[in-house]
């Protein structure tokens, strides 16, 4: 349904009239670390999806393909690329290279806590930069700058064309929402639905507003590695175009994120 992008890999380059293989190094900071979806830096979460920007990441752009996946397991590298990813000393699933950006799953076995990225192009280091294990930090993925993305139950996407209404349930997609029960086993596809370890801190608002008892699951995505997804009844009191924003007890998605939502009768179009 979604097509998470994701990123970079590396080889040698030859200098002059020299017969060495020289590697390059790939180049970033922590500041280009980030949350796929929100964007927000340099705080990673275990079982998240993470990329990395930078310049020399990759000299090919490749993403990951059905045979790349063996029984649920996620691979460590991209065939012919040499990027690799290290996180906290543990080797990170690589989803995607390219030679400015890398997504990968931060390992869901580590803790919160500071921990230090590296990235590996051909034997070539990066360099090890210090980042922020957190237990979660959400962020929802988005259709188009300010626009979650979503779907209606049937699976269709949610668009300004295509909005849903107060009532409804639709499903969000994110990630960064932390541990689940049962736990995600490192580095392989979610096999079935598991809740966030602690629903009750779990909630959604919009517009400000709370949405109480419209959350009908809040967790992994069976069938994908680091994707999160809310089931959420829309409230008869939703608004137009509502702010959306979830929580993971104080730790929140970003603020100006829209889901495209209409109120009222349609309008025919022969009175358009």
């Amino acid at each position: 349904m979604l097509r998470l992008g994701m990123a970079v890999c590396g080889f040698a380059l030859l200098f002059g009239g020299a017969k060495n293989l020289v590697a390059v190094s790939p180049a970033y900071t922590a500041s280009s670390i980030v949350n796929s979806a929100s964007g927000v830096s340099a705080v990673l979460v275990p079982n998240g999806l993470a990329t990395v920007y930078g310049t020399n990441l990759s000299s090919l752009t490749q993403a990951i393909a059905p045979n790349d996946v063996q029984d649920g397991k996620l691979p460590f590298t991209l065939n012919g690329t040499g990027v690799s990813v290290l996180v906290g000393g543990l080797r990170a699933h690589i989803l995607y290279v390219s030679p400015s950006q890398v997504n990968f799953l931060v390992p869901s076995l580590l803790t919160p806590g500071p921990a230090m990225v590296e990235v590996v192009r051909s034997g070539a280091s990066g360099g090890p930069v210090r980042v922020l294990l957190a237990g979660a930090m959400p962020g929802l993925f988005l259709l188009k700058p300010g626009v979650a993305v979503a779907t209606h139950a049937d699976g269709t996407v949610i668009a300004d064309a295509a909005p849903a209404s107060p009532g409804e349930i639709v499903v969000l997609y994110a990630t960064g929402l932390g541990e689940t029960i049962p736990k995600v086993e490192y580095g392989r596809v979610a096999p079935a639905a598991a809740w966030v370890v602690k629903r009750d801190d779990f909630h959604v608002v919009l517009d400000g507003r709370t949405v109480i008892d419209g959350i009908f699951y809040a967790g992994v995505t069976p069938g994908f590695g680091g994707l999160y997804q809310v089931n959420l009844k829309l409230p008869d009191w939703a608004g137009p175009n509502p702010e959306v924003r979830i929580y993971c007890g104080d730790a929140s998605s970003p603020a100006g994120v829209r889901l495209p939502v209409a109120t009222g009768p349609a309008v025919p179009a022969s009175s358009q």
